[in-house]
């Protein structure tokens, strides 16, 4: 997913300069994402960079409307949620009491994030989605799963 981001504003010149629009336009200090590398050194730095500019990444990939911005924006949506706690890990001291607090804040919300209703909306929004775009959305059927006869008569 780093990568992703990295390869997203650096690639195309007119998503870069639209990231570096929107840190002005926030009022965030001007960096470059760091291209991730094989060394933990490397990673922790390309975190690092897309969590001191998340704001404005998110900020940019909504003003980008295409299928990768999209896509991206919701995966990053899950790194804002343990962004806390990742913070919280790396500091040089720790309290596990607190850890405990903010490693259950993250599981409630990702458990949230599961929920019937957060699927409906996704569902709701990826149907207007392509929608917009002419593109087929086939719908659920209402009758029961269909069990495959591939494998009748075998004992598995």
């Amino acid at each position: 997913m780093l990568e992703s981001v990295h390869s997203f504003f650096s690639v195309s010149l007119v998503n870069h300069h639209k990231f570096v629009d929107t840190q002005r336009k926030l009022g965030l200090q001007p960096s470059e994402r760091v291209q991730l590398s094989n060394t933990r050194a490397c990673q922790l730095r390309s975190l690092n960079a897309v969590l001191d500019n998340f704001p404005g990444i998110i900020e940019c990939l909504s003003t980008i409307n295409t299928p990768m911005a999209v896509g991206l924006k919701a995966k990053l949506a899950l790194l804002s949620v343990t962004a806390c706690l990742h913070r919280y890990l790396q500091k040089e001291t720790i309290d596990l009491s607190q850890t405990v607090t903010y490693k259950d804040a993250v599981i409630d919300s990702l458990k949230e994030k599961c929920s019937d209703a957060t699927a409906a909306d996704l569902h709701t929004r990826t149907k207007a989605l392509c929608e917009a775009n002419q593109i087929a959305v086939p719908e659920p059927s209402s009758g029961q799963r269909r069990k495959t006869k591939q494998m009748d008569g075998f004992v598995v």
